[in-house]
């Protein structure tokens, strides 16, 4: 037992020697960090989408009747209208042959003009037989007539009664006749409802038409009308999303409309851009999820003020679905995530500091930073994946 306790007390003084002579663990190296600034500003969640543009208002133009194209209207200059002529409201579009239609209209005429004369002779003979009554009635009061006589007056007063009612329905009947006839008459003219574009012409000069068909989708219809009509100053862009987007989402939203992602990115960022962006705003929000896509239909409504939108067009829309003025925020380089959680570093000094974030908004350069930071402390967006917590830093500019 004492060569054990000899041993013990000679490997613990050789320890503490040894101890003694071991030189002091080198300092940890700084590590090279960029940093920005956390301040306050503007964060809007954008919701992107892509859909068709199509004119607010289209109108597929079908003559009512059956015929045969006999004229085409012309514009100002003398030239036949065609995609892409401007029109004003009421303008002559095109005409088929009114002959019969001209023809039904006079004959209807006719019988009304003879109606109305029909009416004309009864109310006369209704007059003369109110007057031969009331006067038989006067010679039976006094005796000179006989009863025999006055019903005999009765009778043709009421006769004539008849007779003028029956005439004046007649009179309703053609008059109606006249209305219908002078309406096809009418409707062999197109005219423009509105003022606008003709997007797509039918029609040529001897084209036989058929009359206007029912129920057809707007593709079906595009293809057998004899003249598409837009306005090409208000436009629509029917979007499909998602409905956890769509959730919260309401009427009057803002909108940004472009040809991409990358130009509106540009606009957003108040970068140089040459390409048209419009501004419009959320029109319309579906309060039902489509059967066949299982989304919901939204619908943005702009001015096309620079003529940048074409019917039928595919555009870019980003709608600013939800904004955050003057708050707290950083850049998504600052950020790192392990799982569900999110935190950056701090330089406090010389060494950086680990900060648990809750996030807010999520914008198109920063987040909203709701916990964990405040105004004017520094930011790592360099460097920051070779940290950790208490590790020294050293701060360098970004080129």
């Amino acid at each position: 037992m004492r060569a054990l306790a000899v041993i013990l007390l000679a490997w613990s003084i050789g320890t503490a020697s040894h101890a003694q002579d071991a030189p002091e663990a080198a300092p940890r190296p700084s590590l090279s960090v960029a940093t920005t600034e956390v301040s306050t500003g503007e964060v809007t969640r954008w919701l992107y989408a892509e859909g068709v543009a199509q004119a607010a208002r289209k109108e597929f133009l079908h003559f009512r009747q059956a015929g045969r194209v006999i004229q085409i209207a012309q514009d100002d200059e003398g030239r036949e209208l065609r995609a892409g002529s401007h029109v004003e409201v009421g303008a002559l579009l095109a005409r088929i042959d009114p002959r019969d239609a001209q023809t039904a209209l006079d004959r209807a005429e006719a019988e009304a003009q003879a109606a109305r004369e029909r009416v004309r002779a009864a109310q006369a003979s209704l007059d003369q037989t109110r007057a031969d009554f009331e006067r038989q009635q006067s010679l039976t009061e006094r005796n000179v007539g006989t009863r025999a006589q006055l019903d005999a007056a009765e009778g043709a007063y009421r006769t004539a009664e008849a007779g003028l009612l029956e005439a004046q329905a007649n009179l309703i009947v053609a008059q109606a006749e006249v209305t219908a006839a002078r309406t096809g008459l009418e409707r062999t003219e197109l005219t423009a409802p509105f003022s606008g574009t003709i997007a797509l012409m039918n029609l040529r000069t001897g084209d036989d038409v058929s009359g206007a068909p029912s129920d057809l989708t707007d593709a079906a219809q595009e293809r057998s009308a004899a003249i598409v009509l837009i306005d090409d100053a208000q436009f629509d862009v029917t979007l499909h999303l998602p409905p956890f987007e769509a959730e919260g989402l309401t009427e009057g939203k803002p909108a940004l409309i472009g040809d991409n992602g990358t130009i509106l990115a540009r606009h957003i960022r108040g970068t140089h851009n040459d390409d048209p962006v419009l501004e419009g705003h959320v029109w319309s929000v579906s309060p039902s999820i489509t059967l066949q896509r299982r989304d919901v239909t939204v619908v943005v409504r702009t001015l096309n003020s620079s003529g940048f939108l074409r019917d039928g067009g595919f555009v870019t829309v980003w709608i600013a679905a939800d904004r955050s003025e003057d708050t707290l925020r950083i850049p998504y380089d600052a950020i790192i995530q392990r799982g569900e959680n999110y935190f950056t570093y701090v330089v406090e000094g010389e060494t950086a500091v680990q900060r648990p974030l809750t996030l807010g908004l999520a914008g198109l350069d920063h987040v909203e930073i709701l916990d964990g930071m405040k105004a004017g402390e520094q930011a790592v967006i360099r460097g920051q994946h070779r940290l950790s917590d208490g590790a020294p830093v050293r701060v360098v500019e970004v080129e």
